[in-house]
């Protein structure tokens, strides 16, 4: 995603946020509602991440019972969307390219089918649509805006200050965290992942990001904790299944490529961290 216009005021790139998550949040759902493309719940939830995101970023902006709404919804459409997500990966990256039982296979692509009528019916209940459709009209009405002359003035300054102190706020969560990462759980490290996702998709907001030697530190960091968490995600489902499934689950458990990439993680956080942050010094 590129990044906005150097000055450009912060209701302009709220109000193209709101306009391109619309857009690909409508996109991706009817992927999702309409073809077996597992490629419509895995953008369908990044384009809920960035949202949230960006929420969270012009928070001082955005009317507190409006952005509380939307948050909601797209915390609830993404949790909604999870379990096919997770079932297309266990199929397709994980079962699918391994030589096992035709059936076997067979049967797990059942139940995958099951699951995603399951989430159709749940993203139709959440009224899914409606979601894409609030976005468009308060992006296009200007109807988020808090009303206070504290944030009108916020709202036509640059961007770049609300991104900084989001930003700031963000590292702060995660640098300590980052120090710690060999020692954290596997489900600490699963947030830290999440919560450098949603400063990954803040960062991409700011002007200062294109190039910046941070980002490239902070997507190779991403990648590798990408990696331990399929291989937790992989031991969880192995213990799940029975049969033919499970034996082809813990024949790909590595625990000697977890211990690689745990330190390679490690490494890659220390670059990270002494990294310039970039929007200090834009």
């Amino acid at each position: 995603m590129s990044a906005p216009a150097c000055d450009a005021p912060a209701s302009e790139i709220l109000a193209a946020l709101l306009r391109r998550q619309s857009d690909a949040i409508a996109a991706h759902l009817n992927t999702l509602m309409t073809s077996d493309d597992p490629e419509g719940p895995h953008k369908l939830r990044v384009a809920l991440r960035r949202l949230r995101g960006g929420l969270r970023a012009f928070k001082p902006i955005l009317r507190k019972k409006q952005r509380r709404a939307l948050a909601r919804n797209a915390r609830a459409l993404g949790r909604a969307a999870a379990p096919l997500r997770d079932a297309d990966v266990l199929i397709e990256d994980w079962l699918a390219p391994q030589t096992m039982d035709a059936d076997a296979l067979r049967d797990v692509r059942a139940k995958r089918d099951a699951i995603r009528d399951q989430v159709r019916a749940a993203l139709t209940d959440l009224n899914a649509q409606d979601v894409a459709a609030q976005l468009k009209g308060l992006a296009e009405s200007g109807a988020w805006r808090k009303r206070s002359k504290r944030a009108a003035a916020r709202a036509e300054a640059p961007a770049r200050d609300l991104l900084a102190k989001a930003l700031n706020r963000a590292w702060a969560s995660i640098a300590p965290r980052g120090d710690r990462l060999v020692a954290l759980s596997d489900a600490d490290r699963h947030e830290l992942r999440k919560d450098l996702k949603t400063l990954r998709y803040i960062a991409e907001l700011h002007p200062a990001s294109t190039d910046a030697p941070f980002m490239r530190a902070l997507r190779r960091v991403q990648n590798r904790l990408g990696d331990l968490n399929d291989l937790r995600t992989l031991a969880h489902a192995a213990a799940t299944y029975e049969g033919a499934i499970a034996e082809a689950l813990t024949a790909q458990f590595d625990g000697e490529a977890r211990e690689r990439w745990l330190a390679s993680a490690a490494r890659r956080w220390a670059a990270l961290a002494a990294a310039e942050l970039f929007w200090r010094s834009s």
